[in-house]
């Protein structure tokens, strides 16, 4: 499991210049599900956060503060949680049946 999908990138190509294979060898899983994702060569396992949905909840956040600052009442905190997507590629195989 990589930091992000770039570092996933970064270790398949040097599993491959050690001679191991992705994924007969080793599996590898990102995290981001940047564009290319799906492109690269496997198509890499990845984490995909809800972007939109998470820019969307935040800007909400703000501006609830900011009106709770102009109409002089206590700003409270939130705490909201979202669901990230297991993208399951050409980089990971099952070995649960191992």
């Amino acid at each position: 499991m990589a930091f992000d999908d770039l570092t996933a990138f970064g270790s398949i190509r040097a599993l491959a210049k050690a001679g191991l294979s992705v994924p007969d060898n080793c599996s590898v899983i990102g995290f981001d599900d940047v564009a290319v994702s799906s492109l690269y060569t496997p198509p890499l396992t990845t984490v995909r956060q809800p972007m939109e949905l998470m820019g969307s909840m935040a800007a909400t956040v703000v501006l609830d503060g900011i009106g709770a600052v102009v109409d002089k009442r206590k700003v409270t905190v939130v705490h909201r949680k979202v669901a990230p997507e297991f993208v399951v590629r050409g980089s990971s195989r099952n070995l649960s049946h191992t």
